[in-house]
C-alpha cells in the first residue's frame, strides 16, 4: 500500500491559495447554529461587508475583519469569511449578541492552522 503525504511545502501552499481568495468578511444577526451546509450568514447586516486583513506564517493564516465605528454599528451575531472571486463564504461563526458601541471599532480575527492528522 502506498501512503500520500502531504509536505510542508504542499500545506503552505494550500494556505497561501486559500489566502489570496477569502478577501473579504460581513457581520449578521443570524443565531441558528453554523453547520457545515451553511451557504452564508442567517441574516446579513446590510452595508458591514469589509475587505480582509491578511497575514500568513509558516502552516498559518490569521485574518482580520474590522467594522468601523464610523460604518454601521448596532448588534450582531455572527461573521463569515468569503471570496468575491469564488462568490462563496468559507466558514460562519455564530457568538454571543454583541452591541458595538458607536464609537469603537468590531474587530474579529481568526487564524488557520494547516496542519496533518
Amino acid at each position: 500500500m502506498n501512503v500520500v503525504v502531504i509536505l510542508d511545502e504542499g500545506l503552505n501552499r494550500i494556505k497561501v491559495l486559500v489566502a489570496n481568495d477569502v478577501n473579504q468578511g460581513q457581520i449578521g444577526l443570524g443565531t441558528a447554529a453554523a453547520y457545515p451546509t451553511d451557504t452564508g450568514l442567517g441574516s446579513a447586516i446590510v452595508n458591514t461587508t469589509q475587505s480582509l486583513g491578511t497575514a500568513v506564517g509558516d502552516l498559518t493564516l490569521k485574518l482580520t475583519y474590522t467594522n468601523p465605528s464610523t460604518g454601521t454599528v448596532g448588534t450582531s451575531s455572527e461573521f463569515v469569511n468569503r471570496s468575491t472571486t469564488a462568490n462563496a463564504d468559507y466558514d460562519r461563526i455564530v457568538y454571543t449578541e454583541y452591541i458595538q458601541p458607536s464609537n469603537t471599532d468590531l474587530i474579529i480575527i481568526k487564524r488557520y492552522f494547516f496542519r496533518r492528522n
